[in-house]
């Protein structure tokens, strides 16, 4: 199973380092499952009474040319494999929504134990199960290429992360 610390979610989530497709890096946030703000954020996220929650964490990465150009990362980390699950199908519903009104599903293989990319006006988005952590990857105005690429890159970094390895080593 994963389950992440806050030492290990700073570490899953991508840094400059990891030269993901975009160069210029947003702020990094991590928010613990008990801060008073962490229900409600899980919540608005997932549509889910986020029961087992642990940690959330985001960065943004952008364009340095057209700041409209952006690759999101968001991780919610859990306690039980359970609670990940009921989370990871009200986490689709919101990806599906965030990428617009004729978002279509795509195949895409990341190495995750559950993965649903959508693709539609607005943005592409994938989203992913690795154990215990759910993660979404969600590209404005970036190439489909490099969202899939960067979801694979946050695949790998959550699993080196989980076993203590700095994935940008």
């Amino acid at each position: 199973m994963t389950l992440l610390t806050r030492d290990t979610m700073l570490m899953a989530l991508p840094s400059k380092a990891a030269s993901p497709a975009l160069t210029r890096a947003g702020s990094q946030e991590i928010i613990d499952g008990q801060d008073k703000m962490a229900p409600g954020v899980c919540q608005g996220t997932t549509g889910t009474n986020c029961a087992g929650l642990q940690l959330l964490g985001s960065t943004r990465f952008h364009d340095s040319t057209n700041l409209e150009r952006e690759l999101r990362f968001d991780i919610i980390s859990f306690d039980t494999l359970e609670n990940t699950q009921v989370a990871m199908k009200g986490y689709t519903v919101e990806g599906r929504t965030h990428a617009g009104a004729k978002a279509q599903q795509i195949p895409v293989k990341t190495g995750a134990d559950a993965t649903e990319a959508v693709a539609g006006d607005e943005e592409y988005v994938v989203t992913l199960r690795v154990g215990m952590v759910l993660a979404q990857v969600r590209g404005v105005d970036v190439d489909h290429k490099a969202v899939d690429d960067s979801a694979k890159m946050q695949v790998e970094r959550i699993k080196k992360a989980a076993v203590g390895r700095n994935p940008d080593a």
